[in-house]
């Protein structure tokens, strides 16, 4: 604090990079955060899942926040915050990059694997994030620097909700061709899944897939936030609805 103006740096001189490229991390484990109800309605409705059979999607995401909290400590305290940040970022590109191959095998297991991975990663990021704050701003800053922290946590929050999912069933891919080919009927079953489709009796297209992602995308869709878009013919609408009944 200057002597006698009363006016004090938000940020230490130097350190405005650090901070400005810490505080941006809330937004990651934010997101986060709120794509786990998401996806517990999403598991629910395309697998016909059970409500214990989802919870493990929380038990998951939660979980290792629990295992790895501690673990982030012990990193932070043996080496820097540094490398924390830096072994969190890690785990949460791991984890990202998980779910493409969770979505070839579409095997529930896989997608929590990489759901777990990508929760541990948010959990050291949050565990070195939140010190580190405080060990880079000024003493006389702390109040301020609260604020602006709760000012991120809202700004994250409310950027959450502007996300959207696009669900889809049975689609005519070149990998969806190769592997109905490995049936002992594929025409048969191609001809029994078409049949099942409500819209003009055929699977969907890439293009048609292709086409509501680029409206998601679009300013056209400005106003459109937390949906799961079934781009699938009314096949989970309507036929998995009637064999359920």
């Amino acid at each position: 604090m200057a002597a006698g103006t009363g006016k004090f740096s938000l940020i230490r001189p130097g350190n405005t990079c650090p901070f400005l490229l810490i505080t941006s991390l809330f937004f990651h484990w934010a997101l986060a955060n709120n794509m786990t109800d998401k996806l517990l309605s999403a598991f629910k409705r395309i697998t016909s899942m059970s409500d214990f059979q989802t919870t493990w999607i929380q038990m998951a995401f939660y979980g290792a926040y629990f295992c790895l909290a501690l673990p982030a400590a012990v990193l932070i305290k043996r080496y820097t915050y540094k490398t924390a940040v830096l072994a969190g970022l890690r785990l949460f590109i791991l984890g990202s990059v998980l779910f493409y191959p969770a979505s070839l095998t579409m095997a529930y297991g896989h997608f929590l694997i990489a759901l777990y991975v990508l929760a541990g990663g948010l959990s050291i990021l949050e565990t070195a994030a939140n010190p580190y704050i405080v060990a880079i701003e000024p003493e006389e800053a702390g109040t301020k620097c609260r604020e602006l922290e709760d000012w991120a946590s809202t700004i994250k929050t409310l950027a959450a909700y502007r996300v959207n999912a696009i669900i889809v069933a049975e689609s005519w891919t070149s990998a969806y061709e190769k592997w109905i080919k490995t049936l002992p009927n594929p025409e048969e079953m191609q001809t029994e899944t078409n049949s099942r489709m409500p819209l003009e009796n055929r699977m969907t297209t890439p293009e048609e897939i292709a086409n509501t992602t680029a409206f998601l995308l679009s300013e056209r869709s400005s106003h459109t936030a937390g949906q799961l878009i079934h781009v699938v013919g009314g096949y989970v609408h309507l036929d998995r609805e009637m064999i359920n009944a």
